[in-house]
């Protein structure tokens, strides 16, 4: 099922049981932070994994989405390999017996990759004939 907004994904929550819900962050309506915030209030806690899929790679929007209770962050120029591989973890079998232990491995694999990617970004802007002094 799909919601094009956050209002429809709050009322398509109200109905079906969700094994996985995939946000934008950039959503008519509401933003993805703000509906994923008003999921976990309206449907007790973390019972179903909420994932982002965004276009969105700054640390902060990251950061955010986690504190409004996301569970995992995939950008959306990810390999389709990438995106169906964390689908695949999020929707699999033994996902509600250790539902916590894969959300605290996927939030510090998240939180290594945009450390990484933020330490790098500079030497990938610098130009290839600059050198260190």
């Amino acid at each position: 099922m799909v919601g094009a907004s956050g209002l429809e994904v709050l009322n398509l929550l109200n109905r079906v049981q969700a094994k996985l819900v995939l946000l934008d962050i950039n959503m008519p309506d509401m933003n993805g932070i703000e509906t994923c915030r008003r999921v976990r209030e309206r449907f007790g806690g973390r019972k179903t994994p909420i994932v982002f899929l965004s276009g969105l790679d700054d640390a902060d929007t990251v950061n955010k989405g986690l504190e409004a209770g996301g569970d995992g962050y995939i950008l959306k120029s990810s390999p389709l390999e990438v995106i169906l591989e964390r689908v695949k973890y999020w929707t699999g079998p033994a996902v509600r017996t250790n539902l916590d232990e894969r959300r605290e491995k996927a939030l510090e694999e998240m939180r290594t990759a945009v450390k990484s990617f933020h330490m790098l970004a500079p030497l990938l802007e610098r130009p290839a004939n600059e050198t260190e002094t």
